[in-house]
């Protein structure tokens, strides 16, 4: 299946929270990556040991609790999720279908152009337990670099 485009609500997809918008590198070396903004947080680290994956958590403030999760991908999602390829991730087909996007990997991630949602779409709205990142150029070539250094 190719892309298709989701409906849209504000900046973005409808799924997609406007928040993501503020997310920005805070730190990167070859081994991590720290994409924060005042309300949410995501860090990308990479397998030290083993096969070639990265383990990506994230952490939100709501008011009055929070919303964390981790997920491990492949190097091949991670580019994927971070724009950096459209491979369509495992069982991405029916999110693409239902929700509108450029590509996805269940459980993992969904993107519609530089729109990014880890691990699933959401309301587009507070409390979702999902985290939106609106991807950059920085945030871009800082995957290319965690990435690069794997191989």
């Amino acid at each position: 299946m190719s892309s298709r485009a989701p409906t849209m609500q504000g900046i973005g997809p409808i799924w997609f929270h406007a928040h993501g918008s503020k997310m920005e590198i805070v730190a990167h070396d070859k081994n991590t990556i720290s994409i924060r903004s005042n309300a949410a947080s995501l860090l990308i680290r990479r397998s030290l040991v083993g096969v070639v994956d990265y383990l990506v958590e994230w952490n939100i403030d709501h008011d009055p609790g929070f919303t964390k999760g981790n997920v491990w991908m492949t190097g091949s999602e991670l580019a994927s999720a971070f724009g950096l390829s459209d491979n369509m991730g495992d069982f991405g087909e029916w999110l693409i279908a239902r929700f509108g996007g450029t590509t996805a990997a269940e459980g993992k991630f969904i993107r519609y152009k530089k729109f990014l949602n880890v691990p699933c779409p959401g309301t587009g709205n507070d409390g979702d337990p999902n985290i939106s990142i609106m991807i950059n150029n920085n945030i871009r070539e800082a995957i290319c670099h965690i990435l690069a250094a794997r191989s």
